[in-house]
């Protein structure tokens, strides 16, 4: 007795060896042919990173690949991923809409400074902010010395995190990473 393959992949790749194309086809076994079932496709900015991830299926209805899942990027001249749009197919309409965009600001230092976050709000087609974070970075390794005020700092000295604690109004925790 044998085994027949059911599915198989076929990969396309660039001069650089950067993976293009894969098509998955399954084996079908009342036609005795392969079929088209999946393909992943991917472009690259001149840097090599990953600008587009495009993820469709084969329909037999319209004879031609649908778009299931799109993600695109974009990169600084530094490397640093700056922003990103991931869409999903919506079956009732039969369109690819939004699904999460966000963007990276960096500092002088390519260290990440500003993350923000949308989600794609339907009722008003529209992206909406999801999550908005600062990111601060510190030379500081210690704390000489605390201030009368109710206010506790540890570790010292610090090694990957710092963390402040205030009993007065305003902050009550701020955490530091170096």
């Amino acid at each position: 007795p044998y085994k027949i393959i059911e599915t198989t992949h076929t990969s396309t790749y660039d001069v650089n060896q950067k993976l293009l194309l894969v098509i998955r086809s399954d084996w079908n076994e009342s036609s005795n042919e392969w079929t088209l079932s999946s393909k992943i496709e991917y472009a690259y900015d001149d840097y090599g990173n990953v600008i587009l991830d495009a993820n469709s299926y084969w329909d037999d209805a319209v004879n031609d690949w649908v778009i299931l899942l799109k993600r695109e990027h974009i990169y600084d001249e530094n490397g640093n991923l700056t922003m990103g749009n991931w869409y999903h197919l919506d079956t009732g309409s039969g369109l690819l809409v939004g699904d999460y965009q966000f963007e990276y600001v960096y500092n002088q230092y390519n260290n990440r400074s500003l993350s923000i976050e949308y989600v794609w709000d339907y009722d008003i087609n529209d992206w909406i902010l999801d999550n908005k974070g600062y990111y601060y970075y510190s030379g500081t390794t210690s704390v000489s010395e605390v201030f009368e005020c109710p206010v506790s700092v540890f570790p010292n000295p610090v090694k990957n995190e710092l963390f402040i604690n205030q009993v007065a109004k305003g902050i009550i925790q701020c955490n530091l990473f170096s």
